[in-house]
């Protein structure tokens, strides 16, 4: 056993610090998966934004997260428990200074930043390559540092009762019936990717109606003006800005496809095992290669000819891996 697999077996108290978006959470998750089975004694804590709040509410215990306002926030945290190792999975020169201030012993972090100085122990994956998933580069943090082979397993959101009862509610202002065959469309998205455009999703909306299918637009109120536009002059139920988190995730856990961009929602589908279709580009560090939802009933469409522009994705494409999936 080296130093630092020495620091990890005696640390009292584990940190994953990712602050950033919600289905880079989704990502980071199985990490936190793989410490807890592989120390089931030791504090195991994700710090993260308040914007994932939400989501860890969902998937973890009440003192196995700690969500921060501010790097001030941070610092005290890691101050005042003692943390003892900290894995910086996606690294933000202010966190991994705060966990140098606090005495973190083990700061695990990339060997490719300006700052990876302020690692003492440090990882050689260059993941801009795209080699693994992102789930995958995170779970290989710590199937480095003990040098073993680590499965990445995704965490199940739990959808509760109450947010079910909330979402039927919504639903049945619309008449809505679960029996009827209906499809999540997403068009928004984060803006980290390439993505398919709205005036395609509009499209989609049309020949998805005229098969039969009920679709259900989705997004957060900052999207509203898209959604809109995706769901015009048409049969869709457009539920954009009206759910919270929790019924969000019961909707999709009752969703037969979800179709959407590279961003969060596809990762909750897949961590709920709903069939999606995602729109990737080709560049390495974007692709679904590293971004896709980690899953084995996902549909990717990417441009043909290893392009970028993702206009060459055909609809007719994208209804052909629709019919792909069978209806229960």
């Amino acid at each position: 056993m080296n130093k630092n697999q020495k620091i990890v077996f005696e640390a009292k108290s584990i940190a994953i610090i990712r602050t950033d978006k919600i289905g880079d959470m989704v990502l980071t998750l199985p990490l936190f998966q793989a410490l807890k089975k592989r120390f089931p004694d030791k504090k195991i804590v994700m710090i993260a934004s308040q914007y994932t709040k939400s989501l860890l509410e969902s998937t973890l215990n009440e003192n196995e997260y700690y969500c921060i306002e501010n790097q001030d926030d941070l610092k005290r945290y890691l101050f005042k428990n003692k943390i003892d190792v900290a894995f910086f999975p996606r690294p933000r020169f202010n966190e991994a200074l705060s966990s140098l201030a606090a005495r973190v012993k083990l700061r695990i972090g990339s060997a490719y930043r300006l700052y990876s100085f302020l690692f003492n122990y440090k990882i050689k994956d260059h993941r801009k390559i795209a080699k693994y998933h992102e789930a995958e580069y995170n779970v290989r943090m710590l199937s480095s540092l003990l040098e073993e082979n680590i499965e990445v397993e995704l965490i199940k959101p739990k959808v509760t009762d109450q947010s079910l009862e909330s979402l039927n509610k919504i639903l049945s202002l619309y008449n809505f019936d679960y029996n009827m065959k209906f499809i999540i469309l997403h068009p928004g998205s984060g803006g980290s990717a390439r993505d398919w455009s709205i005036d395609n999703f509009q499209k989609l909306n049309s020949e998805l109606l005229k098969l039969g299918y009920q679709t259900i637009i989705t997004g957060v109120q900052s999207e509203l003006e898209i959604c809109n536009k995706v769901s015009s002059s048409s049969s869709a139920i457009n539920l954009c800005g009206k759910l919270d988190f929790n019924e969000l995730l019961a909707l999709i856990s009752k969703a037969k496809i979800i179709i959407a961009n590279s961003t969060g929602v596809i990762h909750l589908a897949a961590s709920l095992e709903v069939p999606t279709i995602g729109f990737y580009p080709n560049t390495a560090h974007l692709s679904s290669k590293r971004w896709g939802p980690y899953s084995n009933k996902s549909n990717i469409i990417s441009p043909p000819n290893s392009s970028d522009d993702m206009n060459l994705i055909e609809i007719s494409e994208v209804l052909e891996k629709v019919n792909n999936f069978s209806y229960k």
